[in-house]
């Protein structure tokens, strides 16, 4: 961070579950924490175990719920048949009161950076 640039801020990055989405989100925490920010990456475990290692960004497993449907291990747009998208849709809004928890922390996130198709996350984030 430059001298001029006050204390390092915390941000949470929480993008869509597809990879298309997940990489360029990872690069951006890993822009942001090369400047200092402390910087939170959400997916689900098994999106976080196929990323590539990320450098001094904090990586935040959320479980995704089971949904009918949705097949076993499905946890990004690419392990799904095609069709099957809003179940993964579905899922996600499962994740509203994790995330919710995760920002109640002792000390909030100065900024959240949210996808497309989380509407879940403004909500939580206003809390």
């Amino acid at each position: 961070m430059d001298a001029a640039d006050s204390s390092p801020m915390d941000i949470v990055l929480f993008p869509w579950l597809a990879f298309g989405h997940m990489l360029p989100f990872l690069e951006l925490a890993e822009r942001l924490a090369a400047r200092g920010h402390r910087v939170s990456f959400v997916s689900t475990p098994r999106n976080i175990s196929r990323l590539p290692p990320a450098v001094d960004v904090h990586l935040v497993a959320l479980p995704l719920p089971r949904v009918d449907g949705l097949p076993e291990g499905a946890e990004a747009t690419t392990d799904l048949p095609p069709g099957k998208g809003e179940l993964l849709q579905k899922a996600s809004d499962g994740l509203a009161g994790p995330f919710s928890a995760l920002l109640d922390g002792d000390k909030k996130p100065d900024w959240v950076v949210v996808d497309t198709l989380h509407y879940l996350a403004a909500a939580a984030a206003v809390d």
